[in-house]
């Protein structure tokens, strides 16, 4: 067991993920699935333990696309990588008859072993100079080819942060290439050029897909998705991970120090469970309760992670100032009083926005609110799913 904060660790470090892991592997039997969960709450590393090493029969290949623009860079990507993974992929590509000349040529030059990302961009620049739907065409050419292979092979392609992408696509004005994408990704995987028998996709995302496709005018882009969740730890299995932490760096405590910790977090996420750890692990030992209030208050609240909090609401500058200054000021209603019902969150949102108050759109925010992991409802009232992140809040915006 290592403590490794925000960046994604090796499977043999992975911790009370199994049952994830396995809810994957039964479901692509048959089902396309969508992996969702907040940020840092490990699911690129679930990822990774898909990719390697695979189960049975199954080729994996992880597609990082958080940070494309466009769908010919998304299949660009893709394309790259299936063309340099593995021998019998590049192989399936010889068979394929519908691809622009300047995509054969690429798959001829192609070697099996190059970074996806250079063969990706490589693919990309072909597609933006062939005809405008090649990149469907020729994307869908492969795939079908891919599937219908006489080898008892299956191909599991393993998307990172889709949501991000798509959000990419809206905030530089492309929205209609962003429904091209969705309706294309629909139709290839379930629509009626024929079900895909042995590709699978597990598209992942820390934004809420539902959330994005619905802005786009496309709630049925992802309802052919089995959604599996990756949630919070429960309460012994955060102290759990506390106490493999502390045997793995030889911790000692007084009793009851775990259990006090998770108390102060609020809820089991792993990248806090981690961080607390991190300034726990400097203290004279044995660790005491009464240190751990002092840390939580000084230390976890204090500069040195601010920038991990920061983060949470950077992702408001998606909406523009205004409304990240509302989204901030709703959260500040709930934090000082530790909970607020649906007409106190109007209320302020109707003060905020004045003669622009629309309560659909107020209805909209309070659901990404909660989809985006701030929020959870709670018997007619809406708390904060970990008190960390109300007590950050407090700390920096209650006033």
């Amino acid at each position: 067991m290592r403590n490794v904060i925000g960046a994604p660790i090796d499977h043999d470090y992975l911790f009370n993920q199994e049952s994830v892991i396995d809810r994957i592997w039964q479901r692509v039997e048959d089902q396309h699935v969508t992996l969702l969960s907040p940020r840092k709450f490990g699911k690129t590393s679930i990822l990774l333990h898909l990719e390697q090493p695979p189960r049975d029969s199954w080729t994996t290949v992880l597609l990082d696309v958080s940070y494309l623009h466009s769908p010919e860079e998304f299949i660009g990507y893709m394309l790259g990588a299936l063309a340099s993974k593995y021998n019998w992929i590049h192989t399936a590509w010889q068979r394929v008859k519908q691809l622009p000349q300047t995509v054969q040529h690429l798959v001829a030059q192609t070697e099996v072993g190059v970074e996806p990302s250079e063969s990706g961009a490589k693919f990309t620049l072909a597609l933006r100079d062939a005809e405008e739907t090649d990149w469907q065409t020729t994307a869908a050419a492969l795939l079908r080819e891919l599937d219908a292979l006489p080898e008892k092979r299956r191909l599991l392609i393993l998307i990172d942060e889709m949501g991000k992408m798509l959000e990419l696509m809206s905030d530089n004005n492309r929205q209609q290439d962003a429904r091209a994408l969705m309706s294309w990704f629909k139709t290839i995987r379930s629509g009626m050029s024929g079900h895909l028998q042995n590709v699978r996709f597990v598209i992942a995302s820390s934004i809420g897909i539902d959330r994005l496709v619905n802005k786009l005018g496309m709630p049925d882009a992802v309802e052919d998705l089995f959604p599996i969740y990756i949630d919070a730890l429960p309460h012994d299995q955060a102290c759990e991970l506390f106490r493999q932490l502390a045997a793995a760096y030889d911790i000692e405590t007084e009793p009851g120090v775990w259990e006090q910790a998770t108390e102060l977090l609020g809820g089991g996420v792993p990248v806090f469970i981690q961080m607390f750890f991190s300034e726990i692990r400097d203290l004279p030992q044995p660790i005491t309760r009464q240190h751990l209030d002092e840390i939580y208050e000084q230390r976890l609240l204090g500069t040195r992670w601010r920038r991990s909090f920061v983060e949470y609401i950077d992702r408001f500058d998606r909406y523009g100032t205004d409304i990240r200054n509302l989204l901030v000021a709703l959260l500040v209603t709930v934090a000082r009083d530790g909970s607020a019902t649906r007409d106190q969150l109007e209320a302020v949102y109707n003060q905020r926005r004045g003669a622009k108050a629309d309560p659909i759109e107020f209805s909209e925010y309070l659901a990404d609110l909660q989809a985006d992991f701030y929020l959870r409802l709670e018997e007619g009232h809406y708390v904060f799913t970990v008190t960390i992140l109300r007590s950050w809040i407090l700390r920096y915006y209650g006033g």
